[in-house]
């Protein structure tokens, strides 16, 4: 997706939008938990998570089928 139109589909969504993601921002332990052809698969990485929420960085936000799974 290009970037001009990833950057309008997350203001349009009310989503955060990177260009890139820092390295200190992903918890190792989440990223183990998946493997890594998932991960590539469905183009998302959790980044983060707390007892009630999962922060995931995405290629496709609108790929609920995958967002669902984590």
């Amino acid at each position: 997706m290009m970037a001009g139109v990833a950057k309008a589909l997350a203001e349009q969504l009310d989503l955060e939008y990177d260009d890139e993601i820092d390295a200190d921002e992903i918890d190792p332990k989440l990223v183990s938990r998946m493997s890594l052809s998932y991960v590539r698969s469905n183009e998302m990485l959790p980044l983060v998570a707390d007892d009630t929420t999962v922060r995931l960085a995405v290629v496709d936000p609108l790929n609920t089928f995958a967002i669902d799974d984590i």
